[in-house]
């Protein structure tokens, strides 16, 4: 007599998930993501900056060594006979700040600013002058003095 197998166990068939498992992995995952893009972003934006001010300081020291060799800085001075360019960086990707260095009347100050653009636009403006004071600050007016600094606003 001819008996048919008896299942014993229930689930013997393939296992899936189902579509709501997966909605959920997907809502995790959108979480995650929108949590991290803007910290990685401001990240990015820091890491932009400290390398700007670090190249700002380096082009100061060549200042000095320039006024040093020249007595002051009336002579024909721009930012590619000090530095080679007008923008940050000058090699690997798009330029993230402009450079603009402005000498005084007497010939014997400068300042460089270092004004944000492309996908460091959102970012502060940066400054430095020949006495080694600092600014970093939202907008145009930045005024540098012995108070004002480069860490006053480490929170953007």
């Amino acid at each position: 007599m001819y008996r048919p197998k008896v299942r014993t166990n229930k689930f013997n068939y393939l296992h899936g998930y189902t579509l709501i498992e997966m909605m959920i992995v997907v809502a995790i995952i959108g979480v995650l993501v929108a949590i991290a893009v803007p910290s990685y972003q401001k990240y990015v934006r820091s890491e932009n900056r400290v390398e700007a001010q670090g190249t700002m300081i380096q082009i100061a020291q060549k200042l000095s060594t320039y006024k040093l060799v020249n007595g002051d800085y009336k002579t024909t001075l721009s930012n590619s006979a000090i530095y080679g360019a007008s923008y940050l960086p000058v090699t690997g990707g798009s330029p993230t700040y402009n450079l603009s260095l402005v000498v005084d009347t007497t010939g014997m100050g400068w300042t460089l600013t270092a004004t944000p653009t492309g996908r460091q636009a959102g970012d502060h403006i940066i400054v430095l002058n020949d006495q080694g004071q600092r600014c970093w600050t939202p907008n145009a007016d930045c005024t540098v003095s012995a108070t004002s600094g480069w860490d006053l606003n480490s929170s953007s």
